[in-house]
């Protein structure tokens, strides 16, 4: 039985952009879903939460001004934030107790 090796160096764990390798890249399926919450009427700057950004992306027109048939779930819009660099998780604490607020970092 061949005992596996521990990982020596923790950068290799971690991508580029500070999140864990598991979460894995944004898809183009989800690329379009941040692309769509860019564009919704949602603003980014105030906290805002998955379900919100689920449902401004379900109502957002695609780039060609359709709606789109493939839209996130809350879960998956959550898991989406939590890839994406572009957004970092706000203070909830003065918030609902157990909902996770995002806001987008100024460029």
């Amino acid at each position: 039985m061949q005992m596996k090796k521990p990982i020596k160096d923790i950068e290799m764990v971690i991508n580029m952009s500070g999140r864990a390798k598991r979460l894995g890249r944004v898809t183009r399926q989800e690329a379009n879903w941040l692309d769509a919450l860019e564009r919704s009427d949602l603003d980014t700057s105030l906290p805002f939460s998955g379900t919100d950004a689920a449902r401004m992306v379900a109502i957002t027109p695609n780039k060609k001004g359709h709606i789109m048939k493939m839209i996130p779930i809350p879960r998956k819009m959550t898991r989406l934030l939590i890839k994406s660099p572009n957004y970092v998780r706000w203070n909830y604490s003065k918030y609902k107790h157990g909902t996770v607020y995002w806001v987008r970092l100024d460029d």
